[in-house]
This record gives structure tokens, sequence and C-alpha cells, in this order.
């Protein structure tokens, strides 16, 4: 990558998006599970597990957005991360999701024992690291004769990611 004209030069402190990667059809990098389990009493009971697959990337701001049965409220037990109510939607986050704490689990009981309406259930979140190993080894002046100082942020975003 170079600059384009004579006498231009990259503008300091301004982010340039070097390359972009798409890939579809691969193993995912964090495995959603949402197991709704009707109780016969006329509640669910339902358990949302994340699992992390990839060892070389870690996750910042992981939202899981599971619907709700509408008019219907949870009562939420064990869980990792925090949550909220928002309008007829449990929305899970956790902050970081690293391989040293890979997986994590929140589960709740709620009326209703339709098991369709717990889905689509869907995921967001940004990860730090490459899927493909891919980053800028070295920056040099245009004619070759100096490396330069610079900096790379890798990231990963979740564009769509639904359980259904």
């Amino acid at each position: 990558m170079e600059v384009v004209g004579q006498g231009r030069e990259f503008r300091a402190f301004i982010e340039y998006v070097c390359g972009s990667y798409w890939r579809h059809g691969f193993d995912p990098l964090i495995l959603v599970n949402c197991w709704p389990t009707p109780t016969g009493d006329g509640t669910s009971e339902v358990n949302i597990e994340y699992d992390l697959e990839s060892d070389k990337l870690t996750l910042h701001n992981l939202v899981i957005r599971i619907p709700l049965p509408e008019g219907a409220f949870p009562v939420v037990g064990s869980h990792v991360g925090a949550y909220i109510i928002d309008g007829d939607s449990l929305v899970w986050t956790v902050p970081l999701v690293a391989p040293a704490n890979k997986s994590g689990s929140l589960e709740f009981t709620i009326d209703g024992e339709d098991a369709s309406a717990f889905f689509p259930v869907t995921v967001d979140f940004t990860a730090e690291g490459s899927l493909i190993g891919i980053g800028i080894e070295k920056v040099m002046t245009a004619d070759g004769a100096e490396d330069v100082v610079y900096s790379q942020e890798i990231t990963c975003t979740a564009e769509d990611y639904t359980v259904v």
C-alpha cells in the first residue's frame, strides 16, 4: 500500500483500513445454545450458554438478546455478566470473553411454555485478533529507505449472528 501522487504523505493519527476479509461457512468463533424447557405447570426454564471456540481471540462486549413471551417477566437465577430487560427481550452482556474464561451461562424461569417464543436469539460482539493470522509486519517509507513507526489494531465484528 502506498500513497497515490507525488509529494503526498499519509496523515498522522488517522485510521486507515488496509484490508478486510469476508468469510462465509466457517466454524463459529463462539457457540451459543439456548434450551427452553417447558415444566408442565405453565412456566419454562431457560438455559443459555456460550463457549468461545477460538483460543486466538478475545471477545469484548458480548451481547446476547433473548426474546421473551409477551408480558412475561423472567426470574433470573445463576449467571455470569449482567442482564437487563429491554421491552420483550432479556439482554445479557458479558464485558470480556477470553480463553481463560471461555464459557458462561444464564438461567431463568418465566411464564409460558411455547419454546419458539425464545427465538431467534441474536449475538453481537467485537473480537480482538485475527481469524486468519494476518497482520502488518513492517511499514517503510515509499522509497524503502527507512522503517516507519506504526500501530495496528486488528478486530473482528459480528455483522449477523442469529440462533434460530
